[in-house]
């Protein structure tokens, strides 16, 4: 009975990719995750794992993508404008010409990721980590950051490209 429910659980983990679209799959899953204890004060969960995955080009404005897992994912030209990325791991990932505008990264961790060309105005940093990213043409305009934000560049740097400090 056990090897036939471990069965079906994998035949269809296997096909919810063909069927629906990576935001779909998430809020599927959260109905069943738990909350991450590292970050108790924002109720995060932890749910989709897309880590290594190619999402290039998706539209993903506007959903609700708290805690999810893209850690070196290629998310080139990715729409995640609107969107809401609180606690997201997108660590190493290439967000080459992603539009993020207005995103809410707050504690995000973008550590080392490629952000080249990425649109990220209005998007909200405070409590990200941005060590190492790769920020070389990103529109950082109305970007809001606080002192938990890990920048790859000083504060002062920060407020010349137009990121405003929110404490």
């Amino acid at each position: 009975m056990l090897r036939f429910k471990y069965f079906v659980y994998s035949a269809v983990l296997l096909m919810l990719p063909l069927t629906v679209g990576a935001a779909e799959i998430y809020n599927a899953k959260a109905k069943s995750c738990q909350r991450i204890s590292s970050a108790p004060q924002t109720g995060l969960t932890s749910c989709a794992d897309f880590s290594r995955k190619n999402l290039e080009g998706r539209h993903l404005a506007g959903r609700n993508l708290n805690g999810i897992k893209l850690i070196r994912a290629r998310l080139r030209q990715v729409d995640l404008s609107n969107s809401s990325l609180q606690g997201a791991k997108l660590a190493f990932s290439e967000l080459h010409e992603a539009r993020l505008t207005d995103a809410d990264l707050q504690y995000a961790n973008l550590r080392e990721a490629n952000l080249f060309k990425a649109n990220l105005q209005g998007a909200d940093l405070r409590g990200a980590n941005l060590k190492n990213a790769r920020l070389a043409g990103a529109n950082l305009l109305h970007a809001k950051f606080n002192n938990e934000t890990i920048l790859p560049f000083d504060h002062t740097k920060a407020v010349q490209l137009g990121m405003q400090f929110i404490p």
